[in-house]
């Protein structure tokens, strides 16, 4: 029998992971992420489930018996993953689940900026009519729309993008082969080209060393006039006083942001600009999505205990 626990501070019960891994035969340690001496009480754990905890190397020399640790949902730059090899601790993720979710979140965002439904809604609401809107409604056939980061959600952008009849999909991912963009109908650039030619630009890379702020004044200025820009992805991102500034200038034509980056964010001046759309990193949300995170969480610490390495773990090739 092993021992799991969890650290998770958004849903309201853990009784989903608790009948997978009692289920296993393995007991479970819910401890409340808030304590900061979580890692003592976690000593004894297996693995543990953790969502937004950040979790670095000076918490890991606490977690002598840990082999895995398995995030709720795809990012997991919170976790030190190298500090994680280093101690033979796979971490993993849940890449696919919540595909459907962002993706959709994503083109929402999209046509809300484009169609400028924040500012016509509040406009009605104060009893206007035919009022001019903060930024032009856009048509949304025959825009190019350029997406920075391939992997399942990106794919999945471009599948729901594809109906609105861009002129063209450009892709840059320098870790996704060409030729996979062309099969899904997009054309492959570089990160300049993107920047240049894109009307709106969709961010889902990871946050990394070569990512953090790839959205800065720099690459602002070498997009297009008048660009939609949106981030489903890591609020590390971009640069906000940047994006602001360009918002402020009209360089950038809006926003639709779901993350940020620290969460939550605090009174922003991005907040105060009528052509931002923003949400609270709810992106990756549906009651189906939920439910499917949370026991899809448990199944990979079950899986991976059991000797079962079929598994997304993000630091394989360091361990």
């Amino acid at each position: 029998m092993a021992t799991i626990g969890i650290l998770e501070e958004r849903f309201e019960s853990h009784e989903i992971e608790r009948a997978v891994i009692e289920a296993a035969g393995h007991r479970v340690l819910d401890i409340p992420p808030e304590r900061e001496d979580w890692p003592d009480w976690m000593k004894s754990a297996d693995a543990i489930l953790v969502n937004l905890t950040p979790i670095n190397e000076q918490e890991m020399e606490s977690l002598s018996a840990c082999k895995a640790l398995c995030r709720y949902g795809a990012g997991f730059d919170a976790i030190d993953i190298r500090a994680a090899a280093k101690r033979g601790i796979a971490v993993i993720n849940q890449p696919a689940v919540t595909v459907e979710e962002v993706s959709d979140h994503t083109v929402a965002l999209w046509i809300s900026c484009m169609r400028q439904l924040l500012p016509r809604d509040a406009a009605v609401r104060r009893g206007e009519w035919n009022t001019p809107t903060p930024a032009a409604t856009r048509r949304l056939l025959g825009t190019i729309f350029g997406i920075v980061g391939f992997g399942l959600i990106g794919q999945a952008v471009a599948r729901k993008v594809s109906p609105f009849e861009p002129e063209e999909i450009l892709v840059y991912d320098p870790y996704v082969d060409d030729e996979i963009v062309r099969e899904h109908g997009c054309v492959p650039v570089a990160f300049d080209d993107l920047l240049s030619r894109s009307s709106t630009i969709s961010l889902h890379a990871a946050l990394n060393d070569e990512t953090r702020h790839m959205i800065n004044a720099d690459s602002i200025e070498r997009m297009k006039r008048g660009t939609c820009l949106l981030n489903t992805s890591r609020g590390g991102l971009m640069d906000l006083d940047a994006v602001a500034d360009a918002l402020e200038s009209g360089q950038l034509h809006s926003a639709g942001l779901d993350v940020f980056p620290a969460e939550p964010p605090g009174d922003l001046r991005i907040f105060h600009l009528p052509t931002v759309v923003v949400t609270d990193h709810c992106a990756w949300y549906s009651v189906q999505s939920q439910v499917e995170l949370q026991r899809t969480t448990a199944e990979s610490a079950v899986r991976y205990l059991a000797g079962d390495d079929d598994l997304s773990i993000v630091n394989r090739d360091s361990m």
